[in-house]
C-alpha cells in the first residue's frame, strides 16, 4: 500500500476534519467536546502562533472519523517503539522544568521545547498523567466546586522517530 501524500492547507481553507486530525495528532491537543470549525482554527493558532497553515493527507485510505487519533494512533505500537514529541514551556512555577517519566523501572527525562524520541510505554505514561486544578476567588482562595482532572502535560505528537 502506497504511503498517502501530505500537502499544506491554509487554516481558512482545511475542512473541520482536517483541522481536527490536525490538532489531535499533530499538535497533541485535546479536543473540545463539540469541534466546530471556528473553534478548531482558534484552537490551533493558540497552540502554534503564527501559523498560517496546516498539513493534511491528501488522500486518505479510510473516511477521517475511522482514523485513530491522539494517543490511540499509537496503541497497537510496541513498548519499545520510539516517537517524537515536544512538552511545551508553559507559564508557571513548573513550566520551564524538566518532566520526569517511569514506567516498571525505566526513568527518563523529558526537557521542556526540545523535540525528543521517547518509547511508546513513556508516552503512555504521559497521556495518562492527570493533575488536578481549580479556579481561584478574587482573594487567592481556590473555589471548591471547581475542583478537575485535567491533563498534566500538553505533549505534541510529532510522529514515529527514525
Amino acid at each position: 500500500m502506497a504511503e498517502p501524500s501530505l500537502r499544506r492547507v491554509s487554516i481558512e481553507e482545511a475542512t473541520l476534519p482536517q483541522l481536527i486530525d490536525f490538532a489531535s495528532v499533530i499538535l497533541g491537543l485535546e479536543l473540545p467536546p463539540k469541534p466546530t470549525k471556528a473553534a478548531m482554527q482558534a484552537l490551533i493558532e493558540t497552540a502554534a502562533p503564527g501559523a498560517r497553515e496546516i498539513i493534511v493527507v491528501a488522500k486518505l485510505a479510510a473516511p477521517i472519523a475511522t482514523l485513530k487519533t491522539g494517543i490511540e494512533a499509537y496503541a497497537d505500537l510496541p513498548d519499545d517503539q520510539r516517537v517524537n514529541i515536544v512538552i511545551p514551556m508553559e507559564p508557571g512555577p513548573m513550566g520551564e522544568s524538566e518532566v520526569f517519566v517511569g514506567n516498571n523501572g525505566d526513568e527518563i527525562v523529558i526537557l521542556r521545547g526540545k523535540e525528543v524520541a521517547i518509547r511508546v510505554k513513556h508516552l503512555r505514561v504521559l497521556m495518562d498523567a492527570r493533575k488536578t486544578v481549580w479556579d481561584q476567588a478574587e482573594d487567592g482562595s481556590l473555589i471548591e466546586d471547581t475542583k478537575r482532572e485535567v491533563p498534566a502535560f500538553n505533549i505534541q505528537i510529532l510522529g514515529l522517530a527514525a
